[in-house]
């Protein structure tokens, strides 16, 4: 805007003694102006005198001049000053005049025009002054008058005092330092130290301005009063308990208001502690960053937080949240009959019989009949007899499934295996086998000796023979089974004869067979008499059912006689040996 025509006469000589400067400026001859509410300060000292007074140069030219003033309202020394121009953006530097010094001062301080701009108020105004002063608007220290805290904190925006059990905050006196000669405000006005009473019963707000009036900042004061030592108990919760995310937050509950919560307070299992937030001198909360999956463990040891009494804390609970990021998937799955067993990896949630569809050539007739819960992570669905059909079926997971796990996470695996229903038996064929002791105690069978071959249309789970073990109590000729069961339960059994001979007992002489005669055969009167009709036998031994020799006699008669008395029930094979012939009979003693 236009000013309107002003003409300022000013009688001086800078740098002179006795003599203002004589500052004028005709304000007609600019357009613009720019409005600036200031207060001198020359050497550390408030400029006050009415004589005292700033300009405004563009280099050497004067473009405004104000003399100090008193403004009553605020109590406060300033200078209301207008600077003119035709050019915007031209950079404005300052000269003052102390009267009480008669010095002309200039001051190492600049400012940019702008049209119309007001820099400074009556409140927090320009700091013209040599030299410059301090921009910080800080505290050193707070405390109250005849009180002794318990503690005291303080940091950029507020200090946490906690003052001893029975002090009554509604009427304390602040005693505090600033930094650099900064002013506390209490609701705009002046506050000094150790010069007024303050209700300090809820929190106080109280103003810190900068020496240059640059920095206005505002410091909250927060009062506790110790409560009775009674123990501080700490309790940690989280309103999950598993999670997909590594990122959580943690509730923490002091009985007691407690000084302070540091980062070590807090013991971390498999995971870091991000931040601490204050909510009040009870109340924290913590955000947490899990590290691997498992459980993060949390605890705070006991001792390890003071209260305002100065009283170690009680040991916490030890809080666990469980961080999975693992999708549950299909771990296996089994068939039988008309039942499916699925078994997932883990605890699955909202899965129902509707989940699940079937596919394959033998779907047709088949339905899902009911879902039944075998476990947390086990479930069995029947569908309708599968006994009458033959062919592949498949139990497959529809996509718009919403299985998930504790953790929220979505079900991995999609489509579930296929199978074969099968209700025909093992196609089976098997030989006869003939066995030879050859003079030893036993001899056994492998499945390969008696099978020829063994299909089936799916596969097949287990071969077995009744008996694979055969002793001289067995030649002969012995039936036994030989069963194939194929992975469904379908089960096939044949008879195979195996024929067991020994030949060390075998190689008897006809004729010389024929002339030995055992008898009586059952034995009946604990003894046997073996008889020859022409060689003499000379050597006699006999053995039980499993080839153990029981006793051996040698003998150089045609009949001798053999003492079964101490020999129990059972069958008994004596053979009799003669130059170089033997036989062997087989006996019973009942």
């Amino acid at each position: 805007m236009k000013s309107r025509y002003l003409i300022i006469f000013l009688f001086s000589t800078c740098f002179s003694f006795g003599q203002a400067p004589d500052w004028s400026v005709n304000s007609s001859d600019f357009q613009y102006t720019m409005n600036i509410t200031c207060f001198l300060n020359h050497n550390g000292e408030l400029l006050k005198n009415t004589n005292d007074k700033v300009g405004a140069f563009f280099g050497d030219e004067l473009r405004g001049v104000a003399n100090v003033v008193y403004n009553e309202s605020v109590a406060k020394y300033v200078a209301y000053l207008t600077v003119l121009s035709n050019n915007p953006n031209e950079t404005i530097n300052f000269k003052i005049y102390d009267s009480k010094n008669n010095a002309v001062v200039v001051i190492d301080k600049t400012t940019i025009f702008e049209i119309d701009k007001v820099i400074g108020g009556i409140f927090q105004s320009y700091s013209i002054a040599s030299p410059q002063l301090k921009s910080t608007s800080d505290l050193e220290s707070f405390t109250f008058k005849e009180v002794i805290p318990s503690s005291i904190i303080i940091n950029d925006e507020f200090v946490d005092i906690i003052l001893p059990h029975g002090t009554n905050p509604t009427n304390l006196t602040p005693i505090f330092i600033t930094k650099d000669n900064a002013t506390i405000y209490h609701n705009t006005v002046k506050l000094l130290s150790d010069s007024a009473q303050i209700d300090f019963s809820e929190s106080v707000n109280l103003q810190v301005l900068s020496e240059d009036e640059s920095k206005l900042k505002t410091m909250t004061i927060n009062v506790s009063i110790a409560q009775n030592s009674e123990p501080n108990s700490v309790v940690l919760t989280s309103d999950k308990t598993i999670i997909n995310s590594n990122f959580f937050i943690i509730n923490l509950d002091f009985s007691n208001e407690i000084n302070a919560l540091e980062e070590s307070d807090v013991i971390i299992t498999n995971g870091v502690l991000k931040e601490i937030t204050k909510l009040n001198n009870k109340k924290y909360q913590a955000e947490i960053i899990a590290l691997n999956n498992g459980d993060v463990q949390i605890k705070i040891p006991e001792n390890t937080v003071l209260d305002i009494n100065n009283t170690g804390n009680l040991p916490s609970n030890e809080l666990k949240i469980t961080y999975d990021k693992i999708n549950p998937f299909i771990k296996e799955i089994k068939s039988e009959n008309n039942i499916f067993t699925i078994i997932f990896s883990e605890e699955v949630l909202n899965i129902s019989a509707s989940d699940f569809e079937i596919k394959g050539v033998a779907r047709d007739g088949f339905q899902l009949q009911s879902l039944e819960v075998v476990n947390a992570s086990t479930y069995r669905i029947t569908v309708t007899d599968l006994k009458t059909h033959n062919g592949s079926i498949g139990l497959n997971i529809k996509s718009s499934n919403t299985i998930v796990d504790n953790a929220n996470n979505k079900l991995l695996a999609k489509n579930l295996n296929t199978f074969y229903i099968d209700n025909d038996p093992p196609i089976v064929v098997v030989r006869n086998f003939e066995v030879n002791l050859n003079g030893e105690q036993s001899v056994g069978i492998t499945l390969e000796d008696v099978e020829i071959s063994a299909t089936d249309n799916i596969a097949i789970k287990t071969k077995e023979l009744s008996k694979s073990t055969f002793t001289s109590a067995d030649i002969g000729e012995n039936n036994i089974d030989y069963s194939v069961t194929d992975i469904v339960g379908n089960v096939s059994t044949k008879k195979v004869v195996v024929t067991v001979v020994d030949t060390s007992l075998s190689i008897e002489d006809e004729m010389f067979k024929e002339n030995i005669n055992v008898y009586p055969n059952p034995i009946s009167n604990n003894s046997i008499t073996i008889l020859s009709k022409n060689n003499v036998p000379q050597n006699i031994l006999v053995f039980d059912a499993n080839g153990r020799k029981i006793l051996e006699k040698k003998t150089g008669k045609l009949k001798t006689i053999i003492n079964f008395s101490e020999l129990s029930s059972g069958v008994y094979f004596i053979k009799v040996e003669t130059n170089g012939f033997l036989t062997i009979k087989k006996v019973l003693k009942r």
